[in-house]
């Protein structure tokens, strides 16, 4: 794609040039071939591939790639859910905000989405809906156990064991 997309801008250019008279004739007409573009398709997991893969994590993270790997949810709108954005009772979660990597500042919560298209309801599936059930119960532990050590403050759904929200760098 990179050669084709060079050809058409440098074709552009010489016969440009060719126009304004500054250059005699375009040399890239004489070529007989254009570069072909090729594409390729990855190869996606199966669903079944997918649950065998997320059943055997069973650690701090596997609620974040459970929701991750059924929701399709970009890594700024996973990361950037909190429970507010979470309905397990009716089984969704919203996508209303992102985090967002900031080279001088550091990660920071994204008011504005990556598209129109990103704000949306998403059901979860019975995987996903157990695993922020799981996450939710296991937060609250800490979070009682830690007392005022606890550093979320703004009801991330993905925290570590801390409270502390996990980083996009």
């Amino acid at each position: 794609r990179t050669v084709r997309l060079s050809h058409e801008v440098l074709s552009k250019a010489l016969r440009d040039g060719v126009k304004l008279g500054a250059v005699m004739r375009n040399p890239i007409d004489r070529l007989l071939e254009i570069p072909k573009t090729t594409t390729s398709t990855g190869k996606a997991f199966s669903k079944g591939q997918l649950e065998e893969i997320l059943f055997s994590i069973d650690d701090e993270w596997s609620p974040l790639f459970i929701v991750s790997a059924f929701t399709g949810l970009r890594r700024g709108e996973v990361l950037g859910l909190t429970w507010e954005c979470v309905d397990l009772n009716k089984g969704t979660v919203s996508v209303k905000k992102s985090r967002i990597h900031l080279k001088d500042v550091g990660d920071t919560w994204g008011e504005q989405l990556k598209t129109k298209a990103s704000s949306a309801t998403i059901p979860l599936n019975k995987m996903a809906l157990d695993a922020l059930k799981k996450q939710k119960l296991n937060q609250a532990k800490n979070r009682l156990m830690l007392g005022r050590a606890w550093k979320d403050t703004v009801g991330a759904v993905f925290t570590n064991e801390c409270g502390e929200i996990y980083q996009l760098a």
